[in-house]
């Protein structure tokens, strides 16, 4: 076998489920922000987290740096982790479809350097969220070291 009938292979066999008429992989998009209010005339925005703007407009903060950006494609049931700093990891688990529309994802996030009793990484959040395709989703309550909220925002495609 050749190595292009080869790398061919492994793209057909990576895409089996859209091959054999299953579902499409779906499409993670986050970004993660320190949030904070610095008292700005306009709202702060570094250039790789601007698309976010429309879903935080009503935040009661001003400037918004990035901390990380990530994309992943995942099948159904397949995590796609996407890490953000040394404290925290997104786990988003594509769901089978329910005919809605809606994309339902498994989400959680995980912090890095805490352990449950099991040995386990503690997960500050575990939820499942129906999504509407690119639109966009906050998730809050998370800290930084320097004390800032950690805003997540999701966005989801097929």
């Amino acid at each position: 076998m050749t190595l292009t009938a080869f790398c061919i292979a492994l793209l057909i066999a990576g895409a089996g489920d859209a091959v054999n008429g299953g579902p499409p992989p779906v499409s993670v998009h986050m970004w993660a922000v320190q949030a904070t209010q610095e008292d700005r005339a306009q709202p702060h925005f570094d250039r790789e987290v601007v698309a976010i703007k429309p879903a935080v407009e009503e935040l009661p903060y001003d400037t918004y740096k990035k901390v990380a950006v990530a994309w992943r494609s995942a099948q159904v049931n397949e995590p796609a982790r996407l890490p953000i700093d040394g404290t925290y990891t997104l786990i988003a688990t594509p769901l089978p479809d329910q005919g809605d529309h809606r994309i339902r994802l498994e989400v959680a996030v995980e912090m890095k350097n805490q352990r449950d009793a099991r040995g386990g990484a503690v997960k500050a959040l575990q939820t499942t969220m129906a999504l509407v395709p690119e639109k966009m989703v906050k998730l809050r309550g998370f800290r930084l070291d320097t004390g800032n909220e950690l805003l997540i925002v999701l966005s989801v495609e097929r």
